[in-house]
């Protein structure tokens, strides 16, 4: 695996692609950081709170929407380019096993999105110094964007091994992490819309624990709703680590932060997908082979 790990390692560093990457990333990043505090500026007296509070929604939100489009599309392609070359049976031949394989294929282009989510350290450390958030909300938003990245990015390996070109698996991977990170989350918008015009409907359905935390449990794979919901718990002054206290309309009560039932999700799902991924990988090159 470590001969696998270091050849995709050195091919996304070689040459001016991630470099280009990463200098067109923080441009975009530390641009609108900078529109945002040049319009508290010209609008007068603001809250220093209200500032730093801004910068650190605007780099967690556009570090997260970039890494949803690049995490599955990268890692679909690390393996699917396998098969374009048709050098996947070369790599089942040798002493490397099958799980090796797809976790090699998988950390490479997850160590390259990790860099561009340390990159938005430095601007949140920035908010940090002007105020409005803590230590922990920078490590909470990190946190949700490295679980991001290591789940969607599985699912692109998932959809390499099933997928017969690397085209069709980047494709295939990209539309399911969009319908997970912001279908899901639109579409709980929509139905909530819709119950609304009911209130007694909408009030049994809120006041229903089990239904209530299965939406719950739906929407955590979606990072936006995690930070989403994380944001509003800051901006309202009652942000636990932990626990998430419902509002009176959503049927009250105290959940688990969205971002922590995020975190337990995908332990469970990265290893299954893993497995699945390498099991399919030798089904799929028997296929092929004709075996």
């Amino acid at each position: 695996m470590k001969a696998i790990l270091q050849k995709e390692f050195r091919s996304y560093l070689r040459g001016n692609r991630a470099f280009t990457m990463l200098s067109i990333y923080l441009f975009i990043l530390s641009g609108l950081c900078v529109l945002i505090y040049a319009g508290y500026n010209d609008s007068g007296f603001a809250d220093r709170s209200d500032i730093g509070l801004s910068l650190y929604v605007s780099s967690a939100v556009v570090a997260l929407f970039q890494l949803t489009f690049f995490a599955p599309s990268l890692n679909a392609s690390s393996l699917g380019s396998e098969r374009d070359r048709q050098t996947i049976d070369v790599l089942m031949v040798t002493p490397v096993r099958r799980y090796q394989i797809v976790l090699g294929k998988l950390i490479a282009p997850c160590l390259f999105l990790f860099l561009l989510s340390l990159a938005t350290l430095p601007i949140g450390a920035m908010a940090l110094l002007i105020g409005g958030i803590e230590i922990r909300d920078l490590l909470i938003a990190l946190t949700i964007q490295v679980v991001t990245v290591l789940g969607y990015g599985t699912v692109g390996i998932w959809g390499a091994s099933w997928a017969k070109t690397s085209r069709g698996a980047m494709l295939a991977t990209l539309g399911l992490a969009l319908i997970m990170a912001i279908g899901l989350p639109l579409l709980a918008l929509l139905v909530l819309a819709v119950l609304s015009n009911d209130q007694a409907l909408f009030d049994s359905i809120m006041n229903n624990g089990f239904i209530r935390n299965l939406g719950v449990v739906i929407l955590s794979f979606s990072p936006f709703f995690s930070l989403v919901m994380w944001i509003q718990s800051i901006s309202e002054g009652s942000a636990t680590t932990w626990t998430l206290d419902l509002q009176g309309q959503l049927g009250g009560g105290t959940i688990l932060q969205p971002w922590v039932i995020s975190v337990l999700i995908w332990l469970v799902l990265i290893p299954l997908l893993i497995w699945r991924s390498s099991k399919q990988l030798q089904k799929s090159v028997a296929r092929s082979s004709g075996g």
